[in-house]
């Protein structure tokens, strides 16, 4: 964004609690719209699959979970996500700050994702005829970009777009009668910040920005009070459900929990589990992994050519990690630095806990802070033996793909085969029949034209004659 954006006045702001009203808020009977909207980091795309995968499940509980029916674009994530309600939300609170160009500029380059959608109130009119046609009472929409308006790819914040986004989603979901969920996960700052780091390297080809120079554009969005503080103003504190995102808080994964303590039931325990894929889990690899792509980007914006990011990502899932290598955060700062660096975050988190944690007194987040410092060690680099390792299971699991997918074109090409041969056998038997048709065509021809060589017979006369005698 430009560092300078319209600033919406303050008289644009309603004098009530929050953009919904108190009005709105109790009427019990409309039906649930529950917004999923992150933070990023926090196992949406976990959270996501899920949800997608048991979407027809779901609709039989009266739960919505939209999913994309026609095959426009290839990526995986935004399929099984409300990305395009993040696409539109966005495009409209841009042309209401006055960036119309921007706003234009986005929704071109990412109409393959929004199709056939031109606005976001035209997502909510399809949204509510889906839910109308079976019958929902509920529904879950889930985009991790929505809790900043930001992607997992950008460096920068603009506050005021989170402003103006949450204002028109609020006044969306009042005018068609929906009864708002926002539910929010946070994570710890340190670690929230180590993991964007890595997404913002492996989830783009072109970024190659070193980690202090991304911790110091990316402060901003490590504010979460000030940005739950925005999604209150719009739907009421009221609304607003905020979990840590640690494993003191969800033992069994966020899937159980989001069920447990949003749909207030347990998880059926014949619903399949989504197959583990790099989208469902999106796991974050090890430094060496990281600074390999990070060469590769700076390479390929060089005009090198490189290897394809998405077999480095692969092997990455595939591959454990070093056990001298540390992961996350913990790969850039020692747990000395993470401790003064959390220090920054102690009242903000203790708020939160206040405000969005029912008055709680006990620290958001549970988990204890780093303390092993004896045995952490400064990254030394990544040293060409490690490169060579990481090569060597990027060449055998490609190795590996292209064995399974011959396997998988032989066993098409041999039913292929088999139906080949099925149907010209068919194809014979019909061919049998026809020329058995043909003779007996013929015969009959051969018949009639015996018959129409005998001489004809006047049987009136013949019978006058008889009767004569």
């Amino acid at each position: 964004y430009p560092n300078q954006l319209t600033q919406l006045s303050a008289s644009t702001f309603s004098k009530k609690d929050h953009w919904l009203g108190k009005e709105a808020m109790n009427n019990q009977q409309r039906p649930k719209l529950i917004l999923h909207i992150g933070q990023h980091k926090t196992g949406s795309k976990a959270l996501q699959s899920f949800l997608a995968y048991n979407a027809v499940r779901l609709s039989q509980h009266g739960i919505l979970y939209p999913v994309e029916k026609e095959d426009r674009h290839d990526v995986h994530a935004y399929k099984i996500s409300h990305f395009r309600f993040f696409i539109l939300l966005r495009a409209e609170a841009l042309k209401a700050l006055g960036q119309r160009e921007m706003a234009a500029q986005l929704m071109e380059e990412q109409e393959a994702f929004c199709y056939p959608l031109k606005s976001i109130r035209q997502a909510f009119e399809a949204l509510e005829n889906e839910r109308s046609l079976c019958g929902a009472t509920s529904i879950i929409l889930s985009a991790e970009d929505l809790f900043d308006m930001h992607t997992a790819h950008e460096e920068g914040f603009c506050s005021e777009l989170v402003e103006c986004a949450t204002r028109i989603l609020a006044e969306l979901t009042a005018q068609f009668n929906y009864d708002p969920i926002v539910v929010v996960y946070l994570r710890r700052q340190d670690e929230l910040l180590g993991a964007h780091y890595i997404q913002f390297i492996k989830g783009s080809a072109v970024n190659d920005v070193d980690f202090n120079t991304f911790a110091e554009a990316f402060a901003p969005r490590l504010q979460s009070l000030k940005i739950l503080s925005l999604w209150a103003l719009a739907f009421g504190e009221v609304n607003i459900q905020v979990y840590p995102y640690e494993r003191n808080a969800m033992p069994s994964g966020i899937v159980h929990q989001f069920f447990e303590q949003v749909l207030g039931i347990s998880v059926p325990e014949n619903w399949p589990q989504q197959p583990r894929d790099a989208e469902s889990v999106n796991a974050s690899p090890d430094r060496d992994y990281v600074e390999l792509i990070h060469c590769l980007n700076r390479l390929k914006n060089r005009g090198l050519s490189v290897i394809p990011r998405e077999l480095v990502l692969k092997a990455a899932l595939k591959t454990e990690a070093e056990k001298e290598n540390q992961k996350g955060i913990a790969a850039w700062l020692s747990p000395k630095d993470r401790r003064e660096f959390l220090t920054n975050y102690d009242s903000m988190n203790t708020e939160i806990a206040k405000r969005f944690k029912a008055q709680s007194e006990a620290p958001f987040f549970s988990e204890p802070l780093p303390s092993n410092d004896h045995n952490w060690r400064e990254y030394s680099g990544l040293s060409l033996e490690r490169v060579l390792i990481i090569a060597q299971h990027i060449i055998q699991d490609h190795a590996q793909e292209i064995e399974h997918n011959d396997s998988n074109l032989r066993e098409e090409l041999a039913k292929i085969t088999t139906e080949s041969n099925r149907r010209g056998a068919e194809r014979d038997r019909l061919k049998i029949k026809l020329v058995e048709a043909h003779d007996r065509e013929i015969k009959l021809q051969k018949r009639l034209v015996s018959l129409e060589k005998r001489p004809k017979q006047n049987w009136i006369q013949k019978l006058l004659a008889y009767w004569w005698r």
